[in-house]
Order: C-alpha cells, then sequence, then structure tokens
C-alpha cells in the first residue's frame, strides 16, 4: 500500500525452485518475502478474505517434482509487549525465588500475558531452564502458555535443587498472539552447599620417603556440580611429618627416620566456594629392611688393555640397625665403550678396541635381607697411540715463483686418536725443485728456469711417537721470465750531457721496450724507446745522482735497472747577484743591468758577445759591458728600455776567470715599469705622530674638504686625540677637546641626523682604564660628550650603521674592556643621545676589527667581527636575521674565513656584481705566525656558501687594509698597511686589473699600529693616501702622500692609421731603432691573407710600410734579434693565400727600396698554422733560440725546439731533440 506495484515471482533460476516478492521502492527492486519456490506452475495476487490486502496464491512442483498449491494470507501486523522489569532473586540453600514486575501490550491484557523464563549457571557453564526463542545457544527450553481470556498470571517462580555456583537469569513477556517481548536485562545470584570430607586409613613402609595419601577421593561437593575440593589445612603426626602438595589437591605423609607403628593427623578441605570440612587420616608405619648405600666408583684403565678388576664393594656400606649383612654384587649395567662381567664380590671391566676416553655404567648390590643399592663408575681409558696416516698429495707452481706454500697435512689423518696435533718431521729434496719445512707446513721453491714434473716426501709425526710418510708430486709450469735491466754506473762532466744505450737481459726474449720508472733526484734524462738515453747533471750540480728505468720483452713482462751517476766537478764561475733581481717588474726604464760574481774574471772574455742583453721591444743591447777588474760587470743601455719591457740579460760560458774556469751561464729576466712616482709627500702642516693610533677622514664642518681626527700614543708616550680642520690643503690643529686615549678607535657618523658629522672614540685612557665616548659635533669646532654610558674599549674597533633600519645610525663595539675580559656589543641608537645594549650575544674580540656590510643583499647590514677571542684569533661573519623571540637576531653564517688577529676588515664590490667582497688581513697561524690579508669573493650563492678565497696581500697586519678606486677607472682598488714579518713594515697600493691585483706601489717602512687611509684631501678627484703609525725601526709619524694622477687608464686612440684584421697575431718592437715602438700583423684583412708592417710616426699614427713578408692568417709573429747584429728580426707562422703551412725567419736588413728590407734567412723550419712562437736563448750561449707550436700541414699538432747554431754555423736552427708535446691553437712564454 505504499502506491507503487511491487513483483511477484515464481519459477526455476538453475538451482532450484523459488519464490519471491520485489519490494519496489523508488524504483528499485529487493527481495521482501521468501516463499516456497514452485516451478512449471503459476501464481497471482487475490484479496480472498476480503480484508483490503492483496493475498497469493501459488501452484507448480516443488524440487521433488510433486505438484503443490500455496494460499498466503496477507494479515494484520501484531505488536509485541513490552520487556518485564524490577527483576529480583532471593537465593535459600539450594533453591531460589524469582520475581518481577508484569509486563503490558497493546492487544493483550496485564493479566492476559504470560513470561518465557531462562536460568543459566555461570560456573558450569549451562542452561538450568533454557529460554523456547532464546537468542543464542541451544533452544530446548520450556515456556508456560496461557489460555485465551483473562487469567490472573503470575510473575513469581521457585526453583529448587540448585548445585552452588555463580547463576545468571531473565524473563519475557508473551501476548496471545504467541508474540514475545524482548529479554529483560540479566539478573545473577550466587548458591553454595558445604563439602563433606570422610576419613582415609593409610599403610607406609618405614624410611619410605614422601608418601602420597589420596585423602580427597573419598571427599563429596554434592549437592554442588562443577565445585573442585581442595585440602586448605593440615596437622602434622606424632612419627611423621604431613605436607600439601600439588596445589591442595595432594598430600604427602613421611615416617621419620627408622621409626615404625600407628600414627594420625587431621585435614580441612575447601569448596572454593566458602564451604570446608575436616577428617581424620589413620597411618599404619610397616618395619622395613634398611638398604645399604652403594657409593660411586672412579677407575682408570689402559687402552686396548683386557679385562681389568674393579673393587666397587669397597667404598659400599651397610645401615644400622639392621643386623649383620653381607654385601653381594646382583647386577652390573651395560658399557657404551666397553663389556663388565659381573663375579658377585668384584667385576672387570674391558675397553672395546682402539679407544681412548670415558667411559661409565652401573652396579646394584644387595644386602641379603632384600637390601639393594646402585652407584655409578667412572672409568677412564688413557691413550695408547695409533700411528697418523700421511696422505699423498699434489701441487702446481709457477716457474720461478719462489716459494709456494704446500698444506700437505690438510689430508693427512690422527684417527682414531683424538685430540693429536701433527706435524712434519722430514722432507726430502725434489729434483728440480728445495723444500723448506716449517713443522706445520712447507715450501717447495722451483730451480731458477727450470719445470716439469718433480717429488719429494716427507714424514709426519702425531707428538705422540706415531709417524708416517707421503709423496708429494708437484707440477711446475712454465711461465715467461721478465727482462732483467743491465745496471751500469755513468761518468758526466758538469754541465755537459751524456748521451748512452740502456741495456737488458732476458732468457726468453731478446726483443726490448724501455723507459723511464722514477726519473733523477737533481738532473733529467729522456730515455727513447729503443734504450738510448741522454742524461744532463743539471745546472751547477754535481751530487751524486740515479734514475730507474724500465724494459719490457714482447710479453709486456717488465724488469728494472738502475744507471748510477758520478758527475765530475768543474769549478766554475757563478753569478751571485744581479740588478736588477730577476723577475723584478716595475724597474726604471733607465737601469743599468749588473752582475756579481764569485772571483775574478779575465777582462778580455767579457764583451757584448758574452754578456747578452736581450730587449722584447727592441732587440739586442750592443753596448759593451763595463768590468770594474774584479767581479762586476755593468752594462749601460745607450737609450731607456720601454715601458713593459722584457728584458732578458745571460752570462754566457764564454766569460772566464782569471785563473781559465769557465762561467756556469746564468740568464735572468726583469720586466720595466713606467718611471711614474705617482704618491708624493706633502707639507700639509704639523700633525702629531702617533702610534698604537687611529685616524680617519671626514668633513666634519661641511667646508667640503676633508678633515682628520688621529688618536694614539705621540712621540713621550703620552695619550692623544686631536681633531685637525682642513683649511685649503693645510691641516690647523682645532683644539677641540677630546679623551686622551691610546690603543684607539674612531669613526666619524651622524647618529643624531641634524646633518654634521658627530663622533666615537674609544681607547685606554690608563694602564686598566678604558672609555668609549660619543661627541655630539654641535658646530664652529665644539664637541660635546654626551655621556652616553657605554663601556670602555680599546685596542678593537668601533663603527657605526643603522642596524635595524629605522632612519638613525646604531653602533658597535669590541675590544679590551678590562683587565682580563673583552667586549662585542651592538647598541641601538633610541634617540635623545640614547645608546641601548641589545644583548646581541656576541663573543668578545681584541686586537681586532668590526664592520658592517649587507653581503646577502636581503636589505640589512650584516656584521664580521675578527681578533683574538681568547682561544686565538677568529673571524666570524654574523647573519641579520631582524627581531626575533629573544631580541634582536645576529646568527653566525658558518662562512668559513680565515681567523685573524691584529685584524682589519673591509668590505667592498672589487668585481662589480653586486655582491660585497671582503678583505681579512692581520696574524694567523701557520708554520709560526704569518702576516697579511686574504680577498675573498661574495659568489652571492647561499646553497655553497658565500664566500671563496680569490688571493693575498702581503700588507694589513697590525694595519689597516682599505678599498679605493685610486686611478679613476671605475674598479676598487686596495691600500694595505701594517706589518710584513716579526721585523719589517710596509704599505702597498694594489691595482684591480680585472679581478687581479697587481702591486703598483710599495711605501717600505709603512705604519704598524696605525691607520693607512684613502681621501681625497685636496678634491682634485684623485685618492690621496693618510698614514699613522709606526715604521720597522719604531719610529712613530704621521704623513699625507697625494696621490699626483697619471695612473694606467686606457682610452681608445683614434685615427691610428692601421688598418683592421682577424684571425690574426701582433707583435709590438722597434725595428727601426728610433725609440718608439712600431708593430706589425698577420692575418686575414678582409681581402684574404695579409702581412703589413706599421712604422710608428712619433704622433699616436702609424703608416704601412713596404718589407716583402708573406701574407698569412691564422698566424704568430714574434721578434728577436736572433744574429746578434743590434736589430730585431722576425720570425713569422700561418697559413698562405694557396693555403700553404708556412715559416718563416726575416732577418732585418735595415732600409731599402721603398721600404725596409726583410730577407728571408732560408731557413729549414717546420710550417705551422693556429699557433705560437717566442723566443729565448735556453742554452745560455749569447744567441737567441724559440719555440714553435702549432698544427702542421697535416693539422697533426706539433712543437720543436730550434736551436741557434751561433755565428759559427751562419745562425743555423736546428730541431734540438727536446720531446716536448705537440699543441695546436697554443701559446707559449718563457720564464724562469
Amino acid at each position: 500500500h505504499d502506491g507503487d506495484l511491487d513483483i511477484l515471482l515464481t519459477g526455476y533460476d538453475g538451482a532450484g525452485r523459488v519464490g519471491r516478492i520485489y519490494n519496489n521502492t523508488a524504483g528499485s527492486f529487493a527481495i521482501a518475502v521468501n516463499l516456497a519456490g514452485v516451478a512449471a506452475g503459476s501464481a497471482d495476487w487475490c484479496d480472498f478474505d476480503n480484508d483490503g490486502d492483496l493475498d497469493i496464491v501459488t501452484s507448480g512442483q516443488d524440487d521433488s517434482l510433486a505438484a503443490r498449491i500455496h494460499v498466503y494470507e496477507n494479515g494484520p501486523e501484531n505488536t509485541p509487549p513490552s520487556a518485564p522489569a524490577g527483576l529480583t532473586a532471593v537465593p535459600t540453600g539450594n533453591h531460589v525465588t524469582l520475581s518481577w514486575n508484569a509486563a503490558s501490550d497493546p492487544e493483550t491484557p496485564v493479566d492476559g500475558l504470560s513470561y518465557n523464563l531462562y536460568i543459566y549457571y555461570d560456573t558450569g557453564g549451562y542452561d538450568v531452564i533454557a529460554p523456547m526463542a532464546c537468542t543464542s545457544g541451544p533452544c530446548d527450553g520450556f515456556r508456560r502458555v496461557v489460555s485465551l481470556g483473562n487469567a490472573q498470571i503470575t510473575t513469581t517462580h521457585v526453583i529448587t535443587g540448585l548445585v552452588s555456583g555463580h547463576y545468571t537469569w531473565s524473563v519475557q513477556a508473551i501476548d496471545a498472539s504467541f508474540a514475545g517481548s524482548s529479554f529483560a536485562a540479566g539478573a545473577s545470584f550466587n548458591v553454595n552447599n558445604p563439602p563433606d570430607a570422610i576419613e582415609d586409613i593409610a599403610n607406609v613402609f618405614e624410611d619410605s620417603g614422601a608418601n602420597p595419601i589420596d585423602v580427597l577421593s573419598n571427599d563429596s561437593y554434592s549437592p554442588d556440580v562443577g565445585e573442585t575440593l581442595t585440602i586448605a589445612a593440615v596437622t602434622q603426626g606424632l612419627n611423621g611429618s604431613v605436607a600439601i602438595t600439588n596445589g591442595g589437591l595432594d598430600l604427602t605423609y613421611t615416617p621419620n627416620p627408622d621409626t615404625f607403628g600407628p600414627d594420625s593427623f587431621t585435614y580441612t578441605i575447601s569448596d572454593g566456594n566458602g564451604g570446608t570440612a575436616t577428617a581424620t587420616v589413620y597411618v599404619e608405619v610397616t618395619n622395613e629392611n634398611d638398604p645399604p648405600v652403594a657409593a660411586n666408583d672412579a677407575a682408570t684403565v689402559e687402552e686396548d688393555s683386557g679385562a681389568n678388576t674393579i673393587d666397587v664393594l669397597a667404598n659400599d656400606n651397610l645401615i644400622s640397625p639392621d643386623p649383620p649383612e653381607s654385601l653381594t654384587i646382583i647386577t652390573v649395567g651395560l658399557a657404551s665403550q666397553g663389556s663388565v662381567t659381573n663375579f658377585d664380590t668384584y667385576l672387570t671391566y674391558t675397553p672395546v678396541p682402539d679407544y681412548a676416553g670415558s667411559d661409565s655404567f652401573t652396579y646394584t648390590i644387595s644386602d641379603g635381607n632384600g637390601g639393594e643399592g646402585t652407584a655409578t663408575v667412572n672409568v677412564s681409558i688413557t691413550n695408547f697411540n695409533d700411528l697418523p696416516d700421511a696422505v699423498d698429495d699434489v701441487a702446481t707452481v709457477d716457474e720461478d715463483n719462489g716459494p709456494t706454500l704446500i698444506e700437505v697435512l690438510a689430508n693427512d689423518e690422527i684417527f682414531p686418536d683424538v685430540g693429536e696435533t701433527l706435524t712434519i718431521n722430514t722432507v726430502t729434496q725434489g729434483s728440480i725443485g728445495s723444500v723448506d719445512n716449517f713443522g706445520t707446513y712447507l715450501t717447495y721453491t722451483p730451480n731458477p728456469e727450470i719445470f716439469g714434473f718433480d717429488s719429494f716426501t716427507y714424514t709426519i709425526s702425531d707428538g705422540n711417537g706415531g709417524t708416517d710418510t707421503a709423496t708429494v708430486n708437484v707440477t711446475v709450469s712454465p711461465i715467461n721470465d721478465p727482462p732483467i735491466g743491465t745496471d751500469a754506473s755513468i761518468l758526466v762532466d758538469e754541465d755537459t750531457i751524456f748521451y748512452g744505450t740502456l741495456g737488458a737481459s732476458d732468457v726468453d726474449s731478446s726483443s726490448f721496450t724501455f723507459g723511464v720508472e722514477v726519473y733523477p733526484t737533481h738532473g733529467s734524462v729522456a730515455v727513447d724507446p729503443s734504450g738510448l738515453y741522454a742524461y744532463a747533471p743539471g745546472l751547477n750540480n754535481t751530487d751524486p745522482d740515479s734514475f730507474t728505468f724500465w724494459v719490457e720483452d714482447d710479453m709486456l713482462a717488465r724488469g728494472y735497472g738502475t744507471v748510477n751517476v758520478t758527475v765530475n766537478p768543474t769549478i766554475n764561475v757563478n753569478a751571485t747577484s744581479t740588478v736588477p733581481e730577476s723577475n723584478e717588474t716595475g724597474v726604471w726604464m733607465g737601469t743599468d743591468i749588473n752582475a756579481t760574481f764569485d772571483m775574478g774574471l779575465n777582462a778580455s772574455t767579457v764583451t757584448s758577445q758574452t754578456f747578452v742583453v736581450n730587449s722584447s721591444l727592441s732587440g739586442r743591447i750592443l753596448a759593451e759591458p763595463g768590468y770594474d777588474g774584479n767581479i762586476n760587470v755593468t752594462v749601460d743601455p745607450p737609450q731607456d728600455f720601454f715601458a713593459g719591457d722584457i728584458v732578458s740579460a745571460i752570462a754566457t760560458s764564454g766569460i772566464q776567470a782569471k785563473s781559465g774556469n769557465p762561467l756556469a751561464p746564468y740568464q735572468w729576466q726583469f720586466t720595466t715599469g713606467d718611471n711614474l712616482n705617482r704618491f708624493v709627500p706633502v707639507d700639509a702642516g704639523y700633525l702629531e705622530p702617533v702610534g698604537l693610533s687611529t685616524a680617519e677622514w671626514g668633513d666634519y664642518d661641511g667646508d667640503g674638504d676633508l678633515d682628520i681626527v688621529l688618536s694614539g700614543m705621540d712621540v713621550n708616550e703620552a695619550a692623544v686625540s686631536k681633531i685637525y680642520r682642513n683649511d685649503g690643503g693645510d691641516f690647523v690643529d682645532t683644539g677641540v677637546s677630546l679623551a686622551q686615549v691610546i690603543g684607539s678607535a674612531a669613526a666619524w657618523g651622524d647618529y643624531d641626523n641634524d646633518g654634521d658629522l658627530d663622533l666615537v672614540l674609544a681607547g685606554a685612557s690608563g694602564e686598566s682604564s678604558m672609555l668609549t665616548e660619543v661627541y655630539r659635533n654641535d658646530g664652529e669646532d665644539v664637541f660635546t660628550a654626551i655621556g652616553a654610558g657605554l663601556p670602555g674599549v680599546a685596542l678593537g674597533g668601533v663603527a657605526w650603521g643603522d642596524y635595524d633600519n629605522d632612519g638613525d645610525l646604531d653602533l658597535v663595539l669590541a675590544g679590551i674592556s678590562g683587565e682580563s675580559s673583552m667586549l662585542t656589543e651592538v647598541y641601538r641608537n633610541d634617540g635623545a643621545d640614547v645608546f641601548t645594549a641589545i644583548g646581541a650575544g656576541l663573543p668578545g674580540v681584541a686586537l681586532g676589527d668590526v664592520a658592517w656590510g649587507d653581503y646577502d643583499n636581503d636589505g640589512d647590514i650584516d656584521l664580521l667581527i675578527a681578533g683574538e677571542d681568547g682561544n686565538g684569533g677568529a673571524t666570524i661573519l654574523y647573519r641579520n636575521d631582524g627581531p626575533g623571540v629573544a631580541g634582536w637576531s645576529f646568527v653566525d653564517s658558518g662562512e668559513m674565513l680565515t681567523p685573524v688577529t691584529f685584524a682589519s676588515l673591509a668590505w667592498g664590490d672589487y668585481d662589480a656584481d653586486g655582491f660585497l667582497d671582503v678583505i681579512i688581513a692581520g696574524t694567523y697561524p701557520c708554520e709560526g705566525t704569518c702576516y697579511g690579508g686574504e680577498i675573498f669573493h661574495n659568489d652571492g650563492d647561499s646553497d655553497l656558501g658565500y664566500f671563496n678565497w680569490v688571493d693575498t696581500i702581503d700588507a694589513g697586519a697590525d694595519g689597516e687594509v682599505a678599498w679605493g678606486d685610486y686611478d679613476n677607472d671605475g674598479d676598487l682598488d686596495i691600500l694595505g698597511a701594517g706589518r710584513l714579518d716579526a721585523s719589517n713594515t710596509i704599505a702597498e697600493v694594489y691595482r684591480n686589473d680585472g679581478g687581479l691585483f697587481e702591486p703598483v706601489y710599495d711605501a717600505s717602512g709603512g705604519p704598524a699600529g696605525g691607520a693607512a687611509i684613502w681621501g681625497d684631501y685636496n678634491n682634485d678627484n684623485n685618492l690621496d693616501l693618510l698614514f699613522t703609525g709606526e715604521d720597522a725601526f719604531g719610529t712613530l709619524f704621521t704623513i699625507i702622500f697625494e696621490n699626483r694622477g697619471g695612473w694606467d687608464v686606457f682610452r681608445e686612440v683614434t685615427s691610428t692609421g692601421l688598418a683592421p684584421f682577424e684571425d690574426a697575431d701582433t707583435a709590438w718592437g722597434d725595428f727601426d731603432r728610433d725609440g718608439d715602438l712600431d708593430v706589425v700583423f698577420a692575418g686575414n684583412d678582409g681581402t684574404g691573407p695579409a702581412t703589413t708592417l706599421y712604422r710608428n710616426n712619433g704622433d699616436k699614427t702609424f703608416s704601412p710600410l713596404p718589407a716583402g713578408l708573406e701574407a698569412v692568417e691564422a698566424s704568430a709573429l714574434a721578434w728577436g734579434d736572433y744574429d746578434n747584429d743590434g736589430d730585431l728580426d722576425l720570425l713569422l707562422t700561418g697559413l698562405n693565400d694557396a693555403g700553404t703551412v708556412v715559416a718563416r725567419l726575416y732577418r732585418n736588413d735595415g732600409p731599402g727600396g721603398p721600404g725596409w728590407q726583410f730577407t728571408d734567412a732560408g731557413q729549414s723550419l717546420e710550417g705551422v698554422f693556429d699557433s705560437a712562437v717566442a723566443w729565448a736563448d735556453y742554452d745560455n750561449d749569447g744567441y737567441l733560440d724559440f719555440v714553435l707550436s702549432g698544427s702542421d700541414d697535416t693539422e697533426s699538432p706539433v712543437t720543436i725546439l730550434y736551436h741557434n747554431g751561433g755565428s759559427a754555423s751562419g745562425f743555423s736552427f736546428t730541431d734540438s731533440g727536446a720531446g716536448l708535446d705537440g699543441l695546436s691553437g697554443s701559446a707559449a712564454a718563457w720564464s724562469d
């Protein structure tokens, strides 16, 4: 009746007959009713009882194929009654009275309800009364059925005959339609009956020990069921003891020793539910013969010894008060390793053959009156030695293999003995090898160069006298023998080359390849694969030497040999010092060249051909050297060198001593500077000389020029602090009253934002008195101490910086703050002349410095500190992480920076990449103490660490470092001053050449313990220098150096007359010796290969000059005076117009025809392109040689060193055979 149609369905579903009603719920059908299944029939709806509900009729065959018809009435729905409540149980003895409140039902009157009851025995696990319609368990109970009508039905029920235990019960109401309510919530009760203990009788024997008596077997817990009786307590007998066992389920009675007769005791039982009962046990103890005591025995027999008598009765005993008895052996047990025979009063033991060890058996004795005793005999069978068994062995070894281990004992036996250790007693020798015995193993060594079959015998011992002998059969396998290098000893004259051939021997081969294994210590060696070698002992070396070579046969087996070298010394003349020094840079262009020797010279041997000076830009210097008649030779060039000229001076072996001894050839190089002295000390008024000092530039009076604050110890060791006003380049002591301190630090800064510079000054005002004061600039040379209450520090640093980005300058202090304490703290500027310590948690440092800088570009300044922290030097970069829970947060960045003391720090972006780099200078640990500074580049990469070491500078320890663009080229250069080492001081300017720092100005004796700072004091747009401190001799000074300009600032020069080239090389040189540099180009000028010589017109223009040079591209060019005629010749390589690879040497023959005459010298040289060429006198003979490197005509890389044979050979060039690696796309340069 829900308004939608349901389905009635019958039939066969493949498994059986079915009948089903499917309920339609919003179009979804589900089985609602299962009917008796029929098939081959019909099903239909009908209301046969006219009650308005559809009934059903089905017909057909059921699963047994019988015909069936079913009529189903759709009846009204009955409502079951409510569940009873108020369940009460009253147990009395073994019965219980149960009661409950009446239930209710909408269709059946209360008095018409009947009730269905169940009771469950929890203790025993069964139903006493089970319900007829139970929800679980067996449903075999009963129900009380009410008759129709209003009969009075009781709500009380009594059950009797219950056993003790725990019960659960419940009840349900049944209405007139037999519909039952749910069962009421279960209730419980307990029932218990006391047990019944019954007397017992027991018989035991004298000395029988603990006798169990089952007293519970006749006791009862009836009528209870499911209980377990236990013995709760016992009394003791007069002649025996009673014990409860097995958790109260048993007891034992133990008669006293040697006592017999009647005895009794009581016991009390419990049913576990509170019930108890007591009964008596009557015991009769029967007299019993006391058995004898058999004692264990021990016997020792020998292996394989036959029957051994053992008197086992000797230690066995009879027990009193038994009458006199005699003992006999009645039985013996089996032994596992022998046999036992009983002779009544003794027995014998016979061990099994070949057994040694332990065994045991038992025996039993009798006293003749029924008493028996058993004991064990432990037998030790001592070893009777059996011979060991040596087993033959087989081994394979390689020819010439040396001793080979053969473990012959591995397969030998000691059986049947146990516990023995075999050793090798003796060995025989093989016919083609030797045998060595090491006791537990042996080695076999084949004779040299022999292979085949061999054998020998060995004899073993078991350590107990047993021996045996076996044979070892050996196969010696043939192996290729490595060659043996032939050792050699050679005698070589000093400063000469020895040529020889290496040797080797090999029984298997005669084909060898050689090479160097260990190079000589002093000299050099080159070895050809064929064995040819050349050895040079090294210039002026006379020490013994050696080298090791390897040799391989055609099977690649390798051997070694050694060549020992004795150098025959020659007493040479040696150069001891030179001016300029070797590899010196920045040399004055008008310098003389001087060499000092260790003995007097033969004047006739000192000429321009034996003492040679070559200029890289003007060629051979033809001036004759001057000789002082003793040990000095000097060349005065007729004209100055060019700036940047690389000059080589060579004292050749043509120079001899007065005694005739030759000169050990010596060559050195130097590079000229540009002769400009750019930093000049000036007289700018009297400035107080101070040490342990500080100095800072600052325009405190706002007049547009830089003033100075200076503080430290004066020449009288008194503290002094002064402000000097810059009056147009002259400095005037203002007389401003400042605290007089030493070990000082000072910094200008506008802390009160009033537009003028204020001052912070810190230092020591006495031996243990430190001071830090902030002075407010009140104008008109008036500075007022504000009394900021800052702690005093000395020998440290101070720095202004707005760490919290609030628009006013804060302050960091670091240094010694007391006799034994150090401080580093940041103070917040709270306005109104108040500075508050923020508690940044920084380690205290002294002898150091502090510097603000935003290294990570996050918009706030970070803090770098360095100095002595009590544990040595420290350098720590703290990242500014802003406000935190505990205050402002400065966090150690973890950057690995060099720890220093006597420190100076400077931030600066020297490579203009947007990230601050840093210089850290001071002293740091090495092998002793190192002085100087280190430059760290900031990569801006937080993942791998921001800073990487770049370079070092000499200056900065116990001084100061600073960045500044002194040459106005747009990048930061470096000023450093301080201690060079423990005894010397230095001031140095380093020019920034694209990230490489070149020292360009050296003021020896620069300040230490003071200041070195940049500042344009005269407003000429050039940074000047201010130095204050002490020099290496302890002299105090304060000096200003004026920057006069003229630095190497490069500006493009136009309209030079030079044509553009590509794929080209260029070489400067004064080929016409007119005092200015000319230039040659070789490359592609846009039309093809071209080589053009340009003469310098002296007015910053150049003119092409016909020279007859071959046109090439992919070229290399080098000027050099190869024929020592005083003018530059030209070496040229490259690809000509026809694509041919060429190398040409052109001799400079001076002016000729319309231009300059360069003549092909006709040298046979290897043509190369993509190449490099470089002149140098590598053998110090006074003639220029050259190296050539590039791709040859097969495009294979080559490198050849050509030797100049000099005038004696007509200046012929030959391959020196130096064996250099072939290279292409190359560059070449000579240097010592």
